[in-house]
């Protein structure tokens, strides 16, 4: 499964999108050039990925600056899919997560 670099939405006018990626850089793209794909990227040294969202053991650590792909946003944990192996990790360990 290919990965989508991370990138928030700042703003839009007409099909234009004002982005924002995790080093700060800002810029307008065409709307055709953002993939709908929602994900991730772990910016602290490393996240533990937990098999279930509650009560649940470790099961990987993730390294810092990988791409993952984001599937279900919980309160304090975000279910994502790094590797084909699908798990969840702490918020605070992601950027590119947005609130629902």
């Amino acid at each position: 499964m290919k990965s989508c670099l991370p990138m928030m939405l700042i703003a839009e006018f007409n099909q234009w999108r004002k982005i924002k990626f995790v080093d700060r850089t800002e810029g307008w793209v065409h709307q055709n050039m953002i993939s709908r794909k929602n994900t991730a990227i772990v910016v602290s040294e490393y996240a533990i990925l937990y098999k279930y969202e509650s009560n649940s053991q470790p099961i990987a650590k993730i390294e810092k600056n990988s791409v993952v792909n984001v599937l279900k946003n919980g309160k304090d944990l975000v279910k994502i899919e790094a590797n084909k192996i699908k798990g969840w990790v702490k918020k605070q360990d992601l950027w590119g997560i947005n609130e629902d």
